[in-house]
């Protein structure tokens, strides 16, 4: 099994997951587009969804916004948009906010195996979580490079 060896918080994954569709059209969502190679993108979709008479129609995550410009699909889950980019396509963002999986899907862990217990020490001793999350929003904000 595997166990939660750190939790960095809400928004450290991403930063929110919103319903994306045409401008005034999220009461009149028929067809959701859905990239199946996306675990949360699919699991997000479940939740907002459930059991509603919505078809789930398979493509690309990154084509998504020109699927619903174009009218192949009503909406979208997604966790990234420029407001401006939304804005110029004729679409809007409803951010997610009526179950509890939404805010949980937003947050970065670290797991590890149940029973390694030197490395669930190793980085509950060595990752410092403030410095860390610290660093994140330089990145973010535009103040520092990525690394990797």
């Amino acid at each position: 099994g595997l166990c939660l060896a750190l939790e960095l918080g809400p928004h450290t994954y991403v930063g929110e997951h919103q319903l994306i569709c045409r401008k005034g059209e999220s009461a009149n969502v028929k067809r959701v587009g859905l990239d199946n190679r996306s675990a949360d993108q699919k699991i997000m979709t479940d939740v907002f969804f459930g059991g509603s008479d919505v078809e789930r129609v398979d493509l690309s995550y990154h084509e998504s916004l020109q699927h619903i410009v174009k009218g192949d699909v009503d909406a979208v889950i997604w966790n990234v948009v420029a407001e401006n980019e939304l804005t110029m396509l004729g679409l809007e963002a409803t951010p997610l906010t009526d179950d509890p999986r939404f805010l949980q899907a937003t947050e970065a862990v670290v797991l590890t195996r149940v029973d390694d217990y030197p490395m669930q020490q190793l980085l509950r001793a060595v990752v410092d979580k403030h410095a860390l999350l610290a660093h994140q929003q330089r990145v973010v904000s535009g103040e520092q490079e990525p690394s990797y």
